[in-house]
């Protein structure tokens, strides 16, 4: 080969495969990312995504490994920020897991992965990031710490992925999920809005969820009526309106069962737990406000 040739890599459709359907986003990250010698990746001028995804392995760990997403093109790639300059990414090789010694009951924790001289690692801190001063959401006030997913811990220091509770959410390559419960059937002779169920889910501030509740209700007295509906708030005062307005069922007034649905989609207002609450009433006369198959979900992307 002739002194000074060109022996970069040439990064064209037949590197590539014609047909790809993600051929064009392929050729223009594999152009733009420059290999070093460290193992680093400088990313200047790419759009800055991650390959890992943050979950609940026991009771007492959660672990960040490789996304199996379909929709993950970043392979076992995460994103740093240097002190100053461009981020870069490291490998992640094996999934990174990290206990929960140390922590508190009944606090959620931000899981921030750090380079440790060149090997990904992790730390869980109270610390809220920062999402919209830097090119990757951060730790506030520390651009070496990406953040990668959050977890809460119960009263006895553990970390909870349950059908009811969902503790554990990664911030990348998020798969749609859902806390659920269902109710054969339930009754109450109260004419105020009483609780039957309640879910949890951890949610950034933004993102979004749905409410959703089906089934049957009815008055078991002829000629009386009851109420079901959702609600975000622990408590509907008296026989006041949900904090969902709109999610409410009157039933008919013969006392046979009629069925329901009701739906309510919600963005998160700050970075926590997010309720929802499952309330029935008796609104006329006598009788017992009655629910049974009842499908109570947050769906939600975690």
């Amino acid at each position: 080969m002739p002194i000074g040739a060109d022996v970069s890599a040439q990064y064209t459709e037949e590197a590539v495969g014609g047909g790809h359907p993600t051929k064009a986003r392929v050729i223009d990250r594999l152009a733009l990312v420059e290999h070093h010698v460290d193992g680093k990746h400088n990313a200047s001028k790419l759009p800055v995504g991650c390959g890992g995804y943050f979950r609940q392995s026991t009771a007492t760990e959660c672990r960040l490994e490789r996304s199996t997403s379909p929709g993950n093109l970043w392979g076992d790639a995460i994103p740093f920020n240097p002190v100053s300059g461009d981020p870069y990414f490291l490998p992640l090789g094996a999934a990174k897991t990290i206990s929960n010694a140390g922590l508190a009951a009944n606090t959620a924790y931000y899981a921030y992965a750090y380079d440790n001289s060149g090997v990904v690692a992790l730390e869980l801190s109270a610390a809220a990031p920062d999402l919209t001063t830097n090119k990757l959401p951060i730790k506030t006030g520390d651009v070496t710490r990406t953040l990668v997913g959050m977890a809460r811990t119960d009263a006895s220091v553990q970390f909870v992925d349950t059908a009811a509770q969902r503790f554990v959410i990664s911030f990348w390559n998020r798969v749609k999920r859902a806390a659920a419960s269902d109710i054969s059937i339930a009754s109450t002779p109260n004419a105020v809005w009483t609780s039957l169920n309640n879910l949890q889910v951890l949610a950034f501030a933004g993102d979004a969820f749905e409410h959703r509740a089906s089934g049957f209700q009815y008055n078991d007295t002829a000629g009386h009526t009851s109420n079901v509906t959702l609600s975000k708030d622990p408590t509907i005062a008296g026989t006041g309106a949900s904090t969902f307005p709109n999610s409410l069922f009157n039933s008919p007034a013969g006392g046979n069962p009629a069925g329901f649905g009701l739906e309510r989609l919600e963005a998160a207002a700050a970075n926590g737990v997010q309720d929802s609450f499952l309330f029935i009433r008796k609104t006329t006369g006598s009788g017992l406000a009655t629910v049974g198959q009842v499908r109570h979900e947050i769906v939600f992307w975690g």
